[in-house]
């Protein structure tokens, strides 16, 4: 019964919450004029409540909690000994006075992505819409550092996840096909793709490359058009990269190929 008192338990959780107790002991974080006390969370499991990451995450805001909202979702003064656990938990990211929240992180990269949308696509314009995918991390990572400090906090927090972490989740914003921008990361070459923009170039660069080619047909063979476009393709520089452009070449070759095969 003093038990129940002193951690304000319903009748029926003062058996459960006393088993706990002599499985693993209870931890005291001072908290202002409040104590906040940890027992784990399969109390709150047991008892069909929010766990307190289901509470932090439903408190965030794109997957953030300013300290006002961490002391709401915590019904505690969220005192640095309270930060410290929470982050040592592994369920917030402590980023100068606002908190990542480690479960939101996917609703914290949504929000990330859209912000660097439009400069994300225009590097992809100025490099020719296509990248080694090397180049594309430095991109994002470049970009993220602008907005937040979110990936000094990650490398200094000893959390779970590291920048790499954050960097691929913002990158899988873009893998949709409705994404804008939508790109498609090509493992097996390395390299990605402004999808969109690039199949526009390569259809447009085929287009001007095999439209003379098939003025006169009279005395051509498709093998002789396509011998013609291969060399004319040779000197075309479309990207910014050797493997973008050696990628890109291949496009318009196996497009303009095609519209010659139309032809015959």
């Amino acid at each position: 019964e003093d038990l129940r008192k002193a951690f304000d338990l319903a009748h029926e959780d003062a058996d459960f919450f006393a088993t706990q107790l002599r499985r693993e002991p209870v931890m005291r974080i001072a908290a202002g004029s409040r104590d906040y006390y940890s027992v784990g969370s399969r109390l709150k499991e047991e008892t069909g409540e929010d766990d307190l990451k289901g509470k932090l995450k439903r408190r965030s805001t794109h997957g953030k909690l300013s300290h006002g909202q961490l002391e709401e979702a915590i019904s505690v003064a969220a005192t640095s000994d309270v930060i410290g656990y929470l982050q040592g938990e592994g369920l917030i990211i402590d980023m100068d006075g606002e908190y990542l929240v480690r479960s939101a992180l996917d609703e914290f990269a949504e929000k990330l992505g859209d912000d660097l949308g439009d400069d994300v696509a225009r590097s992809f314009d100025d490099a020719g819409n296509v990248m080694p995918t090397g180049e594309y991390s430095s991109l994002i990572e470049s970009e993220i550092e602008v907005r937040s400090n979110v990936l000094a906090h990650v490398r200094s927090s000893g959390a779970d996840i590291g920048k790499r972490d954050v960097i691929e989740a913002v990158q899988s914003e873009y893998n949709d096909d409705a994404a804008d921008p939508h790109i498609d990361v090509l493992d097996a070459r390395s390299l990605a793709v402004a999808v969109e923009p690039f199949e526009q170039m390569v259809e447009a660069r085929a287009e001007d490359l095999t439209r003379p080619l098939l003025q006169d047909l009279t005395a051509a063979t498709a093998d002789s058009l396509k011998q013609e476009l291969r060399e004319s393709i040779d000197d075309l520089h479309l990207t910014t990269s050797d493997a973008g452009n050696a990628y890109a070449r291949t496009q318009v070759r196996e497009r303009g190929e095609e519209l010659i095969d139309e032809r015959f």
